[in-house]
């Protein structure tokens, strides 16, 4: 059996405790989120693996409360409750309404775990400490104070990991940054130091920039911008080596913006004009001309005699390395950026594949895509569809919040972001490397990348709807790849029909198809040898019971599973939504 019914677990375990029952204690655990419930059909279930855990903390605490006993019960539904995993420490909890910090809800169990193996340790003086506030603990074991800091030490680090100056580019759907240490720790549990982390579909890379604080990491996604985004939050750079590279880039990008701008000089002169007047109903209606005048890519009013950019692209389409580069000039000027700052994030891309180095080279790409990132004026922190949908609504507030955001220097923020993560990378581990996707390549290539690793963790980090990332992110794919790609709709995305977007099995509207698809992925893991993270939340379309239930038919595995709370922030502003996320390991046997 892999799963309990919950009314029949409550209805076992109905049994004195103490003050209380078993069945109490159990609901205790399931409203304090230290036991994980899952929903298979109208039915909630929990994994018979993860009750066989708290069972032997029940009884090893009743064993104790006979020996030593305390006041009150082995766990009160009043106020505060208790974990008694030894006679020798307690773990004094928070009513269940309190929110700890995430990395609370994946330590815990590894801490009782722990404090149940010094069962009958040598009884020293009384150590009484804060765990994750307000939780506390109470203790005789050194080892189990040891074990508790370490925690501590782990969720302080990814908390500046949380608030680090990458962390606040512009917002990735799905991004595990909020929960980091809830991954991190539930991670520490399962793999040594000696071990490999393979972040299987890194998205923003936001896992690989906790996991690389630890251990060695390989990064991959479907979209190369993610890899890019990945490797620059990991080890292996410094200051001192991107003032180096940024002293290469600056001269290249310098040139090359001073001779794109004799094909669109008159452009960013009318640009300018507007950044240093005021905004008045006369300045809004010229802006939504200058709007209408600039020609772009597939669609042009009237193109200057130096300036043609469906001429400049189908040229370009064969030979994607021509001089000047206007990739950006051409497609999304007025639109996801300005015309001035296209024309700077064309010359700094230029600038950047003149660099000789493939790491240098690597960590620069990963800087503009995160600069771009941070100053384009998306909707709702995506680029399926342009901030103006219609320049007829161009008020004068948004007027005003364009030119303010497109007078800011791409140039000046690619610095100040490349020298950042330069310096947070200093204090990475190890560097992050990365291999291309799909999961199923990736996973042939660390098979081949890790073949002497005796401990490696697949963290499987798949979408839980059916979000068309590449549609979502094409202008940041589209800097990297820098391909010239055909222009479909109002958000200009590249053409799916043709190749030009990849789409992923996740993106599909059948429940079960995207259940066979994460099964699938976590069976290809185990076939190797490998074991695997996967984290999944119950907002998700797919059934996290039923994957769970199809791997354990198809693998001999052992499973466990660990839940958090947390608050997910939607797109475009929505308040923050009440979800809980899940880490379930699946480890060989």
């Amino acid at each position: 059996m892999t799963f309990i019914p919950l009314n029949v677990l409550l209805r076992k375990y109905a049994t004195d405790c103490g003050n209380t029952s078993r069945a109490d204690v159990i609901r205790l655990l399931l409203r304090s989120h230290l036991l994980p419930v899952y929903r298979m059909g109208d039915e909630e279930v929990v994994l018979e693996n993860d009750v066989k855990r708290f069972l032997t903390t029940l009884s090893s605490s009743e064993n104790a409360l006979r020996e030593h006993p305390v006041e009150g019960t082995l766990f009160s539904v009043q106020t505060l409750s208790q974990i008694i995993p030894s006679d020798n420490t307690k773990i004094v909890l928070p009513g269940p309404d309190v929110r700890l910090n995430a990395a609370f809800y994946a330590g815990i169990h590894d801490l009782v775990s722990h404090a149940q193996q010094s069962f009958g340790a040598s009884k020293l003086a009384d150590m009484e400490f804060q765990y994750f506030p307000p939780a506390r603990v109470q203790t005789r074991s050194i080892s189990t104070k040891e074990r508790a800091e370490r925690q501590i030490d782990r969720a302080n680090v990814i908390a500046s990991v949380e608030s680090s100056q990458f962390a606040n580019t512009a917002y990735y759907m799905g991004s595990k940054r909020a929960i980091l240490g809830f991954i991190v720790e539930a991670m520490s549990h399962l793999l040594p130091e000696s071990g490999v982390v393979i972040d299987l579909m890194c998205g923003s890379g936001a896992a690989s920039s906790g996991f690389c604080r630890y251990w060695p990491t390989v990064a991959s996604d479907l979209q190369e911008f993610c890899t890019c985004l990945a490797k620059v939050q990991g080890g292996g750079f410094d200051r001192k080596r991107a003032k180096t590279v940024i002293g290469q880039i600056i001269p290249h990008a310098q040139r090359h913006v001073s001779d794109i701008m004799s094909l669109v000089g008159s452009y960013i002169e009318q640009e300018d004009a507007f950044f240093h007047s005021d905004i008045t109903p006369e300045l809004v209606a010229d802006y939504q001309e200058f709007h209408k005048d600039v020609p772009t890519y597939p669609n042009m009013k009237k193109p200057l005699k130096q300036w043609d950019p469906i001429a400049e692209v189908e040229e370009r389409k064969t030979n994607n390395k021509l001089y000047p580069y206007c990739l950006f000039t051409s497609y999304f000027a007025n639109m996801y950026l300005g015309v001035r700052q296209c024309t700077e994030v064309d010359s700094l891309r230029y600038a950047i594949d003149q660099l000789d180095d493939d790491c240098d080279r690597n960590w620069a790409l990963g800087a503009l895509v995160a600069t771009v990132s941070s100053l384009a004026t998306a909707y709702a922190g995506h680029f399926a569809q342009p901030p103006i949908a219609s320049l007829d609504k161009l008020t004068a507030h948004k007027v005003a919040r364009l030119l303010e955001k497109r007078a800011y220097p791409i140039t000046q923020e690619f610095c100040i972001r490349f020298s950042a993560l330069a310096e947070e990378s200093e204090n990475a581990k190890h560097p992050i490397q990365t291999v291309a996707g799909p999961w199923e390549n990736a996973l042939m290539s660390c098979q081949d990348l890790l073949e002497k690793q005796q401990h490696v963790v697949v963290y499987l980090d798949a979408p839980y709807k059916r979000e068309e990332y590449s549609r979502y992110y094409h202008v940041l794919e589209t800097l990297v790849r820098y391909n010239y790609p055909a222009c479909v709709g109002k958000g200009k995305i590249p053409d799916k029909r043709i190749g030009e977007r990849l789409r992923s099995e996740f993106f599909t509207r059948n429940q079960s198809r995207m259940e066979s698809a994460l099964v699938k992925v976590i069976s290809k893991t185990l076939e190797r040898g490998w074991e695997c993270l996967w984290s999944y939340a119950d907002s998700g379309d797919a059934n996290i019971a039923g994957v769970i239930d199809e791997v354990i038919r198809c693998c001999d595995c052992g499973i466990q599973s660990y839940v958090a709370p947390h608050q997910h922030k939607s797109q475009g502003g929505r308040m923050p939504k009440e979800v809980l996320e899940y880490a379930v390991f699946f480890t060989k046997k």
